[in-house]
């Protein structure tokens, strides 16, 4: 299925990254795929720039925050769209998108 730029963007930039990251010691993130920064010496390797999107320096992943809501929830990128859509009260229809998925999601936060 094709998605509306016009939603991505406004989840993209409605909800910021640092809801799904933990802060280190350094001021760099852990990683939520490789655990960088829960070791020893607490440094994480997950940089967050002003774009909100996010590269780990030790696995070299990288996305935005609807990747951060596929992992936390274990969901499909349709169900993060509906979910981040949800969470910034966005009407999904209004952007010709269904929301067919029956599934309940939330933060840890």
């Amino acid at each position: 299925m094709i998605y509306s730029e016009d939603i991505k963007k406004e989840i993209r930039n409605g909800i910021s990254c640092k809801r799904y990251l933990k802060e280190s010691k350094n001021g760099m993130y852990v990683c939520p795929f490789c655990l960088s920064g829960t070791g020893k010496n607490k440094t994480g390797a997950l940089k967050l720039y002003d774009s909100n999107t996010w590269t780990c320096h030790k696995c070299n992943r990288s996305g935005d925050v609807l990747d951060l809501i596929q992992l936390e929830n274990n969901c499909s990128f349709e169900e993060a769209l509906l979910f981040g859509a949800s969470e910034l009260g966005l009407q999904v229809e209004s952007y010709g998108i269904r929301n067919n998925v029956s599934k309940s999601y939330s933060f840890s936060n």
